[in-house]
């Protein structure tokens, strides 16, 4: 699963206090793996400092056991998308089977999509 997050957002935050207890940790060692990506701070700086600052003190707010990684500028991120949270779930061949964008994706949804992919 990869999933964009901008620091200013406060439905990011929301999806952020969920991903460890409701998606990381019961399908972790069946297979899944969760990469988060911040482009700005909550402030919003994008400055490189600012953003991998930002991205380690996020991690550690929400107990995330998981890779957070910075993306300044939005260099990376930024053309896939054009609201935040990004939420895509990919499968063994990195082909997208889900994508969200603009708002956190119905829980038992994407279980679901989880739980089939897994399978």
């Amino acid at each position: 699963m990869v999933i964009v997050h901008s620091g200013s957002s406060d439905e990011c935050k929301s999806q952020a206090a969920i991903l460890q207890d409701e998606f990381y940790e019961p399908y972790h060692d069946l297979g899944l793996s969760i990469v988060l990506i911040i482009f700005e701070d909550d402030g919003g700086a994008r400055d490189w400092g600012s953003v991998l600052d930002y991205s380690y003190a996020y991690k550690q707010h929400f107990g995330l056991s998981f890779k957070v990684l910075a993306d300044p500028n939005h260099d990376k991120t930024g053309i896939y998308h054009e609201d935040v949270p990004l939420t895509m779930l990919l499968d063994e061949n990195l082909v997208i089977q889900f994508r969200q964008e603009g708002s956190i994706p119905d829980t038992p949804r994407l279980k679901q999509y989880i739980e089939d992919l897994l399978n």
